[in-house]
């Protein structure tokens, strides 16, 4: 009797046991999965992150100064990150931190729903844990910066709430609870998580017809009350009833094409478990428990291909939406798995074989994806830390408007006001769309005259390190303005921290805070307009901006000067010369020079200075006076 009492305890405490070094296992491989991409943190993350900045310093849920706007896509992902940014003066590690930690969660939910009884049934939520561990896109987006982790998590532990239920002889309003308010978080996490409400509700239907039906309808009801609550937010605090994100989905015969390419290449790579899952919808017909969570789950699955198909799919690293598809196609190959688990000797051996042969193909075909290798060395986006500093530093005392492409790392990290070119955080190019669009998914909008109506004072086109050429249609309608040329220059600066980098950008000269000043009769030239490729604008050791010449260097500008008598000084930290040509006058001298101006309304006069030393020296402005004949 002792001996049998002995052994009931064993069992109670082996299978919990086995199933959290289950759990154990397959989050270590997800950890050694996510150390392989150690800078990937995308640039649109860093727009998440600047709403959750701008939330912990007060400035309420916005992405700058002014009109209110819903630029990002996943409102509980943000409450989540200005939460943790209360108590970390840091997001981005802490948000690396969460990430990895949600997908810690859709394991254990994994294990959960596949706890083992007996040593056949270990293999199932082995496979499950580390064919989702092992998954680049998931492993990825856990350090991405974006919300797929959180979304996985809250979909996959509804699914374990449900499961149970599927083989309930009844169901009460007790049992949605659960999961309601977990799709609701789904709802909250993105917009368009309603999706998985409406189609698991249907999956439950369909798995169980009326009893089925009495389960879904609070656990919509439930969810709905999430949904509707957000547009309630929406309507009252941005006046709008769809998020401005919207804006970029479109449906055309050429985005269908995009969204199917986007689909078949993104799981191309994933045959080895889709060979799996189609295995389990074949044993549908022969498991009542197969049938009905396929029954449940499938419905999820084909509805979220189809409406990647029809939005064209993303254009970011590593397939981000298809990042819950996978675990939808996990969930239905695990149930094939734990079928030929369950079958009589030798047979079970069987879901061993089969699930290491799946999870070593997939784990091969990864090695060879084109995606992991542009997640883990496209990091373009963190030279928006550098530039992002140094405009902080050099003009984010005049409060200077900053238009962007890339809205994510180099507004966050400029801090200041900002413009973003391609809509995403802007409410009138985002509901005045081009008639004619094109361009990749979230780079088809933009109004080039709009743009200059704002007064940009620092335009950057394209990558944070800018260019001197536009990019998308926008940029182009806005180069193309009157007036453009003469008034925007294009400068070429350098960092200083935490690197030097070069970039170029196009500073408003003439009638902005950056530009040429003009009071008292007095013209004031900063030395950073004077920025080129061999004399660039930079920070001196005093964090003071100003143009940096070389030994032997020199740089030019062409100023209109009022005809008449003038003198030209310079503040530097070492002697310069100066010289002034306008016309056929030509004048120079050592940090002072007297000139006289051409004749001619406001013509216009080049302004040279060179550094004749044999250090580099700092000109911080070049100032006219006018001076008596």
């Amino acid at each position: 009797m002792g001996a049998y009492l002995s052994r009931q305890r064993l069992e109670r405490w082996r299978w919990p046991g086995v199933a959290a070094l289950v759990a154990a296992v397959c989050i270590g491989v997800l950890i050694w999965h996510v150390l392989r991409y150690p800078t990937f943190f995308f640039d649109d993350s860093f727009i998440s992150l600047r709403y959750a900045d701008r939330l912990r310093s007060g400035h309420g849920l916005t992405w700058t100064d002014g009109e209110r706007v819903e630029g990002y896509s996943n409102l509980l992902w943000v409450l989540l990150i200005a939460a943790i940014g209360t108590v970390s003066p840091s997001l981005i590690d802490p948000t690396r931190i969460v990430g990895t930690v949600c997908t810690g969660l859709c394991i254990v939910a994994l294990v959960v729903m596949h706890r083992p009884r007996r040593l056949r049934e270990v293999v199932v939520p082995l496979y499950a844990g580390l064919a989702l561990a092992l998954s680049g896109p998931v492993a990825a987006w856990s350090v991405g910066g974006l919300e797929a982790p959180l979304l996985i998590a809250l979909l996959a532990w509804a699914i374990a709430l449900l499961y149970p239920k599927l083989d309930a002889d009844a169901v009460g309003l007790r049992d949605a609870v659960g999961p309601g308010v977990l799709l609701g978080l789904v709802c909250l996490t993105r917009p368009d998580g309603a999706l998985f409400t409406a189609t698991l509700c249907l999956g439950l239907v369909i798995a169980r017809g009326r009893l089925g039906f009495r389960l879904a309808l609070p656990v919509a009801a439930i969810s709905a009350a999430f949904f509707l609550g957000q547009l309630g937010f929406r309507r009252l605090y941005y006046h709008a009833w769809l998020p401005n994100t919207s804006s970029k989905l479109e449906t055309s015969k050429a985005q269908l094409h995009v969204g199917i390419d986007y689909v078949t290449n993104g799981i191309a790579l994933r045959v080895a478990l889709l060979a799996v899952a189609a295995t389990t919808l074949l044993l549908v017909v022969n498991d009542r428990t197969v049938r009905r969570r396929v029954a449940l789950l499938f419905p999820s699955f084909a509805a979220w291909i189809g409406y990647q198909i029809a939005i064209g799919g993303d254009f970011m690293p590593q397939v981000r939406h298809l990042v819950p598809a996978l675990l939808l196609v996990v969930l239905i190959a695990a149930e094939g798995i734990r079928w030929i688990a369950n079958q009589k000797r030798p047979y079970f051996l069987g879901a061993w074989l089969l699930g290491a042969a799946s999870l070593g193909r997939y784990g091969w075909a990864q090695q060879h994806d084109w995606n992991r290798w542009d997640a883990e060395n496209s990091a373009w986006y963190w030279q928006g830390r550098p530039i992002g500093l140094f405009f902080r530093d050099a003009f984010g005392d005049k409060q200077a408007l900053l238009a962007v492409d890339a809205a994510g790392a180099l507004p966050f990290f400029y801090r200041g006001p900002a413009l973003d070119m391609l809509g995403l955080n802007d409410r009138y190019i985002a509901t005045h769309p081009p008639k004619h669009p094109f361009g990749p998914v979230g780079h088809q909008l933009g109004d080039g005259k709009y743009v200059w109506s704002r007064k940009p004072d620092l335009i950057v086109f394209h990558l944070p390190v800018g260019r001197a050429t536009p990019m998308w249609r926008g940029d182009w309608e806005l180069y193309r303005q009157p007036g453009f040329a003469r008034t925007c220059r294009l400068i070429h600066y350098e960092t200083v921290r935490p690197y030097r980098m070069s970039g170029e950008v196009f500073v408003r000269q003439l009638d902005g805070p950056l530009g040429v000043q003009r009071e008292g009769g007095h013209i004031t030239v900063p030395g950073y307009l004077f920025g080129a490729a061999e004399a660039p604008a930079t920070l001196d050791d005093q964090d003071r901006v100003a143009l940096r010449l070389d030994p032997g260097k020199n740089a030019s500008l062409a100023v209109s000067v009022p005809s008449g008598a003038w003198s030209m000084e310079a503040s530097a930290s070492a002697h310069v010369m100066l010289s002034v040509i306008g016309g056929r006058a030509f004048a120079s001298g050592t940090d002072h020079v007297d000139f006289t101006a051409p004749d001619g309304a406001n013509a216009m006069t080049t302004l040279r200075v060179a550094n004749p030393s044999d250090a580099p020296v700092f000109v911080y402005r070049i100032t006219l006076a006018p001076r008596a004949l």
